[in-house]
Formats: structure tokens, sequence, C-alpha cells
């Protein structure tokens, strides 16, 4: 857990090197150089469906080995966040926590006759979904809660974190097919849930496998992932209002959805809080290293 420390007891040049700003500007260009020139890289792949796989797998590769390299050499800690004891057991917990939100969701619009099933789809491809989320979970994961969440945690505490991460992974998400600025907030508000399991965990693995689930569940129910359209073991739509069912965007701007996800989330970090999981910002002039292993 951090400890108080006097900032008048280091040289300026010191508290410099060491302070948090200091290190998420090291820790962005650690990261973010080798992850911008794989992508670059990868432009050059077949632009095949089979391929996208390939090119995930490729940059999450990229990712874990420069967060990792950043980790040891910089901060000189073992990566705790991506270590794997436990790994099966938190990933298997976020994955049922992910799909039971949303088939609780999906079964609130259907009581509203807002989603209707007309059949099953037995010539779906579940594999593709089942490995095309897993990396986007993972790339999302590592991206948003692991590195940007983490790094700007360090420099400026756990709420203006959670405030700053969740709006940027809102934001990035307009450039979605459907996407608008209500689409954008609701994924900002949705955002907190994965927040909230990575604040209570410290790791990867439980964030990561609800955000598996969150989206090959809405994917097997047939209605539209984060805008995109997809085709999966029921045969469902969406009908209603928009501002009830989320629209063309899909569920994770309905109003039910919203509204579990803000339950579970506050749910979550305060859990996280009562473990002592957050932290208070730099200038307050305390250690402003995270706790590495929950109580």
């Amino acid at each position: 857990m951090s400890h108080p420390t006097s900032c008048k007891s280091r040289p300026w040049h010191a508290r410099l090197r060491q302070s948090a700003v200091t290190q998420f500007f090291v820790a962005l260009f650690c990261i973010g150089v080798p992850f911008v020139l794989i992508n670059i890289v990868v432009r050059y792949f077949p632009a095949s469906a089979d391929m996208a796989h390939l090119r995930n797998a490729f940059k999450v590769v990229v990712l874990v080995m420069a967060y990792v390299g950043y980790v040891r050499w910089i901060e000189k800690r073992p990566p705790f966040e991506l270590s794997l004891p436990g790994a099966v057991k938190e990933t298997g917990i976020g994955f049922l926590l992910g799909t039971g939100l949303i088939s609780l969701s999906v079964a609130l619009l259907a009581m509203f006759g807002c989603y209707l099933v007309d059949g099953i789809n037995t010539d779906v491809t579940l594999f593709r979904y089942v490995v095309g989320f897993f990396a986007v979970a993972v790339l999302e994961e590592l991206i948003f809660r692991v590195v940007l969440f983490r790094l700007i945690e360090k420099s400026l505490g756990s709420v203006i974190a959670m405030i700053l991460s969740t709006a940027i992974f809102g934001l990035v998400h307009l450039v979605n097919p459907n996407a608008t600025w209500i689409s954008a907030a609701s994924l900002a508000l949705i955002s907190l849930i994965f927040v909230g399991s990575f604040m209570l965990t410290r790791r990867l693995w439980l964030c990561m496998g609800l955000h598996w689930s969150w989206n090959l569940i809405q994917a097997l129910y047939s209605v539209s992932v984060s805008g995109a359209d997809t085709e999966g073991l029921l045969n469902g739509r969406l009908m209603g209002p928009a501002w009830l069912t989320g629209g063309s965007f899909g569920i994770e701007a309905s109003v039910p959805t919203v509204l579990l996800s803000l339950i579970t989330a506050s749910y979550l970090l305060y859990i996280a809080h009562k473990k002592g999981h957050f932290i208070s910002p730099y200038w307050r002039c305390k250690d402003s290293s995270l706790p590495i292993l929950p109580s």
C-alpha cells in the first residue's frame, strides 16, 4: 500500500525523475511507440477476415512485450497485473459476470417487447466470434485499463483517472458504425464496470473476461456490438424506441444496459474503495506506487 514520504528530502532532479508525471510520459513512449509501429506493419497484411485475428494477435504480443519491458526496466518490479496464477479463475468470473449482465439486459428488453427471436441460426461460425472478441478484449483492456488508466492514476489519482479514461474510451468509439454522442456517453458509463473490475483485483484478467463475454454474448443474441452488425446463434432483433433499445448502435446504448452497468460498477468500486485500492494524486506528496496485491 502507499506510504507517505517527504518531498523535500530528495533533490529536485530526483523528484522530477521519480515523479508520476515523468513516468507517465516515459511509459507512453516505451509502450506507445512499439504499438504504433506494429499497427503500421499489420496494415500490409492481407485484408481478409481470417487475417484480422492474426493482426490482433500480433498487436497483443507486441503490446504485452512493450508493457512488461516498461514495468521491469523503468518501474523495476514484476508485472503482477499480467501474472498467470489465478488468471483462469478471474477470467471465468469476469466471463460469467458479463454474460449475466448482457443476458439480463436482453431479458428486460424482451419483457418490454423490444427483443424478439425468430429462430436459431444453425450455420453460424461461433469460432470467429469467440477468437475475435477475445483478441479485442485483451487489446482494449491492456490499452485502456492496464496502461492508460493505471498511468493516469499514478499521476492524478484514481478518481480523475476514472473520469479521463472512461471519457477517452467513449470518444474512441465514436468512429464505430452508427455511433452517436449518446452511444459514446453510454459506452463511457458502461466502461466503469471494466475500471471497477481492474481496481478490485489490480490485474488484467477479471476485466478482460468481462469484456470478452460482454461482446461475445451480444453477438450470440445477434444484436449489434458497438454499432457493428452480428449474426449469432439466436436470430434475434431489436424493435421499439431507440432511446430504450439503443437503436442501430445496439443494446450498449439501451436504458437497461446502462442502468445495470452503473449498478454493477458502483458495487465494484465500493468494494475496491473499502479494500484501499484507490490512490491519491501525486501532489499530495505521497508515494504514488499502487497496491501490488489486493488484501
